[in-house]
């Protein structure tokens, strides 16, 4: 079984890109989607993002998710606290989750941090999303309501998109526009997957 990290910056597509993965018969861990279940049933996280954020951030046990984005997307010291507090969790989890679906071709974690936390060096195989920065501004406007402000203060606090290229063995070109070619790209890489 294959390892692998699907990554890109905000707006990117990678979450499409993974589902359509995920269609072909990959196994997809989506990180943001299990890094809040993690933090919300473990209270050592949940005590440390207290002290460092302040109560407000919960409601009970809860995360408030929008809350933290807003602290930490303005401070990239906190931003990288909080990736290296979460990150050993959400990587062990995802290692449970590939143990579980151990007979599969491949397991993928999507992740938009996979490179800035390094956990990019612990995959296979690493696949990068990528798309004009005019398109990932705007799919993230419509898709998260906010404004183009606040999706540059996360785009600006991400590690930049070279890193991200450099980094991967696979890259998929993302227009936004045209869904056939995004699914060319997935249709060939998942290909290679399963015949080696």
């Amino acid at each position: 079984m294959k390892i692998v990290g699907i990554t890109g910056g905000i707006g990117s597509g990678k979450s499409t890109a993974a589902k359509m993965f995920s269609l072909l018969g990959g196994m997809i861990y989506y990180s943001d989607i299990h890094s809040k279940r993690i933090i919300n049933t473990t209270p050592v996280i949940q005590a440390a993002m207290m002290d460092q954020f302040g109560t407000d951030v919960f409601v009970g046990t809860n995360v408030v998710g929008y809350k933290v984005a807003a602290i930490v997307f303005k401070d990239q010291s906190k931003l990288r606290w909080l990736n290296n507090l979460l990150y050993p969790y959400i990587m062990k989890d995802f290692q449970d989750f590939c143990d579980i679906w151990n007979d599969s071709e491949y397991c993928m974690i999507e992740s938009a941090i996979l490179v800035d936390c390094g956990a990019h060096k612990t995959m296979d195989v690493v696949i990068n999303v990528t798309a004009p920065l005019d398109v990932r501004v705007t799919r993230s406007m419509d898709r998260d309501g906010t404004t183009e402000v606040h999706v540059m203060d996360k785009i600006n606090n991400q590690v930049h998109e070279d890193v991200r290229m450099a980094a991967a063995d696979w890259i998929i070109w993302n227009s936004g526009t045209d869904t056939e070619y995004l699914q060319r790209q997935v249709n060939q890489i998942h290909k290679e997957f399963i015949q080696k």
